[in-house]
């Protein structure tokens, strides 16, 4: 509103589906296979999981929790998981990323 009451004029607002493109459709190159699964976890490229197996990862899990439980300090535990973690994979880049899977992964008990 102006300082008299009146409207001020105002422009339309342009949206992003009011684009002026008149050419043909533009097909979307392939991008090939998502390099991370539904969680944003890296995948290998044969579309399998690197690094620990699923029953070494929850045996890793009980113990890192068992530690815990009995009064040890979370980072400490974490730091000791880290070494045996660098040694049983092949990929040092995938340390965290397998701890992060340790922490979450899920016991029976659960």
């Amino acid at each position: 509103m102006t300082p008299k009451g009146e409207r001020a004029h105002t422009r339309p607002t342009e949206r992003s589906d009011d684009l002026p493109y008149t050419g043909p459709p533009v097909d979307v190159p392939d991008q090939g296979a998502d390099p991370l699964d539904d969680h944003g976890m890296a995948v290998a490229p044969d579309d399998t999981r690197s690094g620990l197996e699923d029953d070494r990862r929850l045996e890793l899990k009980a113990w890192r929790d068992k530690q815990i439980a009995e009064g040890e300090k979370p980072a400490d535990v974490d730091d000791a998981l880290r070494m045996t973690i660098r040694e049983e994979i092949a990929d040092l880049d995938q340390v965290e990323t397998e701890l992060e899977r340790v922490k979450v992964s899920k016991t029976e008990r659960e």
